[in-house]
């Protein structure tokens, strides 16, 4: 799979740039391999979000948008200025035009347009990492908490389901902080 992951640096840096940064599980090294364009950011439409929130702005702006036929696109995007890709989400529109949902315009993006499957799982892992960060500011349960009850729970499916039944509770517990 190394193989992989410098077939993709060498396919992305043939676009531009001067290095590429890929930290991301295989499978979606092979989709971006595979299955990764090319995206003008010169066409870019800036939308509204937060620094640094890529992916929950992405997501924001997909379930605000979805009905006219917005996407979730993941992949990297490179700023000219510094020459480095990194990884990014964003939203194209039907026509393919890239909606930037940070205030940072990129130069040029490289990625994937997700399928319905794929921008579920993104939008679980997405939710998931919401309600990890806001339960670690709550200080009602760390990170490393976390880490130790899923590694637990890797091991038989009785883990499993108390793995579960820890989360249902996590998250009822964040719903009724948020006021949901």
């Amino acid at each position: 799979m190394e193989d992989k992951r410098k077939q993709l640096q060498e396919k992305i840096l043939s676009i531009g740039g001067k290095v590429v940064h890929i930290t991301h599980p295989e499978e979606y090294v092979e989709e971006w391999l595979d299955n990764g364009e090319v995206y003008d950011g010169n066409n870019a439409v800036i939308e509204e979000g937060a620094p640094m929130l890529c992916e929950e702005n992405s997501l924001n702006f997909y379930l605000k948008h979805k009905d006219e036929g917005i996407k979730i696109c993941t992949g990297f995007a490179l700023n000219n200025d510094h020459g480095m890709w990194v990884y990014h989400a964003w939203c194209k529109d039907k026509e393919g035009i890239v909606h930037e949902c940070t205030p940072v315009k990129r130069d040029v993006y490289y990625g994937i347009t997700l399928d319905e499957r794929q921008t579920e799982r993104f939008r679980r892992s997405v939710d998931f990492a919401y309600d990890a960060e806001c339960a670690r500011k709550e200080k009602s349960i760390s990170t490393t908490d976390i880490g130790k009850r899923t590694y637990e729970a890797q091991k038989d499916t009785k883990g499993k389901n108390e793995l579960g039944e820890y989360f249902k509770a996590l998250i009822e517990k964040m719903e009724k902080g948020r006021g949901k």
